[in-house]
């Protein structure tokens, strides 16, 4: 990692400077732990040494679940037997209301296909085992620091993904709700608990929201926004509007 401009390596290398196999490494060191760990740090390094009035913005992105989806050697045992979700899209039986790209490059998934599939949702649901210990991990360090009644938090994620929904095996740049829909859940001061709304948002969306967040006017950072506050809209899930947005794919 590049903390501050010095290269930190966790784990262990060989001697050629390669990382060991998973198995020959410490489970310590196993990524989205390590990151938990680091975030947690900050927070209580925060609350010890800056000033009640002084801010604390941190983002952490996992790379879970995203491929190659590694397991923590502790939950390599779970979902063994989870099968993968099967709505009425998953390997449709006629895609004449698809569009031509779809019905020429898609045929019928296999056995097999449907087999990788379910392994690899297994995979990724194991992953997630320790994005939830670790968001767990920092929430309860914002809360031992006394700053939760002041703190937003923001779950978000940057793109769905396919599991054989349309016949597509995998991937997610086909503009399906499948590919286009992600998990955005937040909490904070002046937010209602378990409101949900179904206005239209999207990612460009969140710099706008941490602005508001932090009580700064967009107008005075010189900045062109692409999006808007979805504060209003979390403080009052009733609240709509009419702005469309444009969601394109490619293949």
């Amino acid at each position: 990692l590049n903390e501050n401009g010095e290269l930190r390596t966790y784990g262990t290398t060989d001697e050629t400077g390669s990382c060991l196999s998973p198995a020959e490494q410490d489970p310590r060191n196993y990524q989205t732990d390590t990151y938990a760990r680091i975030a947690v740090d900050l927070v209580r390094e925060h609350a010890e040494t800056a000033s009640d009035s002084t801010p604390l913005y941190l983002s952490v992105s996992f790379s879970a679940p995203h491929s190659p989806s590694k397991t923590a050697p502790r939950h390599r045992d779970f979902f063994n037997d989870t099968p993968v979700p099967k709505p009425p899209s998953f390997n449709e039986p006629r895609l004449k209301d698809k569009p031509q790209l779809l019905r020429d490059q898609y045929p019928l998934l296999t056995p097999g296909q449907v087999g990788m599939i379910t392994h690899r949702h297994r995979k990724r649901l194991r992953s997630l085992l320790s994005v939830d210990v670790a968001v767990r991990k920092i929430l309860t360090a914002i809360e031992e620091a006394g700053m939760m009644s002041n703190t937003y938090v923001v779950l978000a994620s940057d793109n769905g993904y396919f599991r054989g929904q349309h016949r597509i095996p995998d991937g997610k740049y086909l503009a399906y709700q499948e590919s286009a829909r992600v998990p955005l859940l937040i909490r904070g001061p002046g937010i209602p608990t378990g409101g949900t709304t179904t206005e239209l948002v999207s990612n460009v969306d969140y710099a706008p929201t941490a602005l508001a967040m932090a009580g700064i006017d967009p107008a005075t950072t010189n900045s062109p926004e692409d999006g808007r506050s979805l504060l209003p809209f979390a403080e009052d899930t009733l609240r709509r509007s009419a702005r469309p947005l444009l969601i394109e794919g490619f293949g």
